[in-house]
């Protein structure tokens, strides 16, 4: 009998999850960004994207090291 390795389907579908949420986040900050005229807000929102963007970036090689993504 063949031991399976890696993610169980439950766990791929919750990287899966983070993943999109992570990424629409980024994309809906990003798109908000030019309405918005404050200085502050605007360093606030950039530095936001950017971490969700380096938290999917993450998440992607999670899943790539573990033969998910090609």
């Amino acid at each position: 009998m063949a031991v399976k390795t890696g993610p169980a389907p439950h766990e791929l579908f919750a990287l899966h999850a983070l993943l999109a949420a992570e990424a629409a986040a980024a994309r809906k900050m990003q798109a908000n960004m030019a309405a918005v005229r404050d200085r502050e807000l605007k360093l606030f929102m950039q530095d936001a994207v950017a971490v969700r963007q380096r938290r999917a970036n993450k998440i992607r090689q999670l899943m790539g090291g573990a033969g998910i993504l090609h």
